[in-house]
């Protein structure tokens, strides 16, 4: 399996290609003076994905989504399907008019409206998902679609946008904190925002390393909280 992280600034995107050649992307952000992921696909000649995960309905997290579904097939939409179309399009009208992005996205949630395969072979990759239910929480962030990737000893947690409240439901599910065992690739809710840190899940887990998507450090979450419950990693910076 590889996974790619990608220097959107502030805003999120992975890739993952499986080891039978199938690709995942992980959020659609962009950075518009240096990388789009749509080009970047299509530069790979990558025209079909397998899956779209979309961890949050927040712009810096699809803000390519629209140029992306122009030029290739999407098999699977993953987000949090608690959350009505309409009322995901309330919410988003409530700061302005939609983009394009968010306009592709409303069209993603109409068109994948089937429940998804329980089983799908991604070749020694396995995939879970957690998220909070709407209309127990009315905010994108706290709607963010928590995913856990595990292979074999590689476990990864991304929680898009969680912020603490979201956090605390979220420790109320057994499965997920059995499922926080183990992880030891942290990708910081909320781009290492103050919001989305909350200490108590870093007592069901130990990461080796964090990984916070942002531009410059602009908060001090990003350079202390999290750094004190990293194990480390060796490193050669050379």
């Amino acid at each position: 399996m590889k996974l790619r992280i990608f220097d959107v600034c502030h805003g999120f995107c992975a890739l993952i290609i499986t080891d039978n050649g199938q690709s995942i992307l992980m959020d659609c952000g962009h950075d518009s003076e240096r990388f789009r992921p749509s080009e970047y696909l299509q530069n790979q000649n990558i025209n079909n994905l397998h899956s779209l995960i979309v961890s949050n309905f927040d712009e810096d997290h699809l803000s390519d989504v629209h140029r992306l579904t122009s030029q290739l097939k999407v098999n699977y939409f993953y987000r949090n399907m608690t959350i009505p179309v309409n009322d995901l399009m309330r919410i988003k009208l409530q700061s302005g008019p939609l983009s394009h992005a968010m306009t592709a996205t409303i069209n993603l949630c109409n068109e994948y409206q089937e429940p998804l395969p329980t089983f799908i072979d991604l070749a020694g990759l396995n995939i879970r998902h957690y998220w909070n239910n709407y209309p127990n929480f009315t905010d994108t962030n706290n709607l963010s679609l928590v995913t856990i990737l595990e292979y074999g000893n590689i476990k990864i947690l991304y929680p898009g946008d969680m912020e603490i409240l979201g956090w605390k439901v979220l420790l109320c599910d057994q499965n997920f904190v059995n499922d926080l065992y183990g992880v030891n690739i942290f990708i910081a809710s909320h781009h290492g925002r103050m919001n989305g840190y909350h200490k108590e899940i870093f007592n069901y887990c130990y990461p080796d390393i964090f990984v916070i998507s942002d531009k410059t450090v602009v908060h001090q979450t990003q350079l202390n909280s999290y750094a004190q419950h990293a194990r480390g990693i060796p490193f050669n910076s050379g």
